[in-house]
């Protein structure tokens, strides 16, 4: 038997989109015969995920879940921005740096948690209502933002740390989804006066669009969110403010919402 050592053929960009749209059209032009042949017997359903992939999504869903739980502070509820993996037990991690982007997923897992039963509702609900009291009553803030990190058993921002627009932006949608969820009248009392507390206006700093934060040391941040990304929810939640909204267009009426 012999092989061929020739050198195959090299494959340009523009000879591979031919080939891509040859087989595009081919699938193009064998539709119409396809749809003649509607007698033949169709192919029998078959699963993209097996019951060992839907197992390892579910614990993968659950193991994401219990970590705002697993890793918030009981007092505070703070959740921390992050934590090692070296055991399988869950305790609380050594570290002390809360983030509260981290602590309004937090508050939306607790509703997939609650959902799918990973926990007992009333534990559930306790830590709700204790994140949103804490953070209502004893977390600094500055017209209603708050620091990007602090510590997580006190609450006090760290050391050259900003407020954060878009991390509070990203907390406030965790503490809507809980009152949504839960229809409970504490819960939607408590998170009702964070997202009414927030003075949208004062994070523009006289400009059009809003600042990505301000420090007490050197004030507004000298850049903005004036760029398509994660910013959406910043915008959304400031027009759609009943206490302290922003315009939908500079110099426009501010709506808000009910």
């Amino acid at each position: 038997m012999s092989f061929s050592t020739s050198t195959p053929p090299k494959i340009t960009r523009r000879s591979a989109a031919k080939l891509l749209g040859g087989a595009i059209l081919s699938g193009f032009a064998a539709a119409p015969l396809q749809a003649q042949q509607a007698t033949s017997p169709q192919p029998a359903y078959t699963r993209l995920l097996s019951d060992e992939d839907l197992a390892f999504l579910e614990e993968m869903e659950r193991a994401g879940c219990l970590y705002f739980t697993e890793q918030a502070d009981p007092a505070t509820g703070q959740v921390l921005d992050r934590a090692t993996n070296k055991t399988a037990t869950g305790e609380f991690d050594q570290h002390f740096a809360a983030s509260i982007a981290a602590t309004g997923f937090g508050l939306t897992a607790l509703c997939i948690s609650d959902r799918r039963g990973y926990l007992d509702t009333d534990r559930i609900k306790k830590q709700v209502i204790t994140t949103l009291d804490f953070h209502l009553n004893r977390m600094p803030n500055e017209h209603g933002f708050f620091y990007h990190f602090s510590d997580v058993k006190t609450g006090k921002p760290l050391i050259n740390v900003e407020v954060s627009s878009i991390d509070t932006a990203i907390f406030l949608c965790g503490v809507l989804t809980v009152r949504a969820y839960f229809n409970d009248p504490q819960i939607t009392s408590l998170a009702t006066q964070l997202y009414n507390r927030v003075d949208w206006p004062w994070m523009l700093n006289g400009g059009k669009t809003f600042a990505m934060g301000w420090r007490p040391e050197t004030g507004f941040i000298s850049t903005r969110w004036d760029h398509y990304s994660e910013l959406m929810m910043l915008y959304l939640l400031a027009i759609g403010s009943p206490t302290n909204p922003i315009p939908l267009t500079p110099g426009a009426p501010s709506p808000g919402l009910p």
